[in-house]
């Protein structure tokens, strides 16, 4: 954080400037329109106190698009989405320097003895039998993330909440991870036709991610 606090408020400006002049040279060597170099150098002075570069006015400015950024993305579906469980939600994560973070997770529904909460990412696949490995890890990552919050808070009270990954696609039956290894064997012997040995070790790989970060893990048709 103090080496972070220390070139934001020391060189931003500078990198900035150049950033924009960049641009400028760029437009007018390709004779391609640009944004306006004025309104980035307006941006820059939202963050300047005092001729300064302020990190709080520079938390100001971006927080509020990425509140803005949630909300938009809380209100969108995709078709890499299969979103059957629950509603989409936004988190307004705080960590104990005071950062404020704000991320949307797929879905959060109750469990089905209504007790606990589960976040959800959801990942699909309309073409093959389980999502791209880029789309598994970005949901394992925002999961991770979750998982790691020290309590959750809806309207004031403080909710019991567990996380779970699920990916879908042309898939035999199901099976939720971490799983034993026999429960693993009979599910990819019934999808033997159509798992090669990538996806065979994949579906390992995901139960041992579920047993150290302590993520549920649900693969089945969609």
């Amino acid at each position: 954080m103090h080496w972070n606090t220390y070139h934001f408020e020391n060189e931003f400006k500078i990198i900035y400037d150049k950033a924009v002049s960049a641009y400028e040279k760029i437009a007018r060597s390709t004779r391609v329109r640009m944004h306006p170099s004025q309104k980035h150098k307006s941006v820059l002075r939202t963050f300047m106190v005092k001729n300064k570069f302020s990190i709080d006015k520079f938390a100001e400015h971006t927080l509020s698009r990425s509140d803005e950024a949630s909300k938009r993305e809380s209100k969108t579906e995709h078709e890499k989405e299969s979103l059957t469980d629950g509603d989409k939600a936004i988190f307004y994560i705080k960590n104990f320097l005071g950062g404020v973070y704000h991320l949307t997770a797929d879905e959060v529904f109750k469990d089905k003895k209504n007790e606990i909460y589960i976040i959800q990412e959801s990942k699909n696949s309309t073409t093959s039998n389980l999502p791209s490995e880029s789309d598994i890890k970005d949901g394992l990552f925002k999961l991770i993330l979750f998982s790691n919050l020290d309590s959750l808070i809806l309207n004031g009270k403080s909710v019991k909440f567990k996380t779970r990954l699920k990916l879908t696609g042309k898939i035999k039956g199901e099976i939720s991870l971490p799983a034993s290894k026999g429960q693993i064997d009979r599910f990819i012997k019934s999808n033997r036709t159509t798992f090669n040995q990538k996806k065979i070790d994949l579906i390992k790989i995901l139960n041992n991610e579920a047993i150290s970060n302590k993520i549920d893990i649900l693969v089945c048709s969609n």
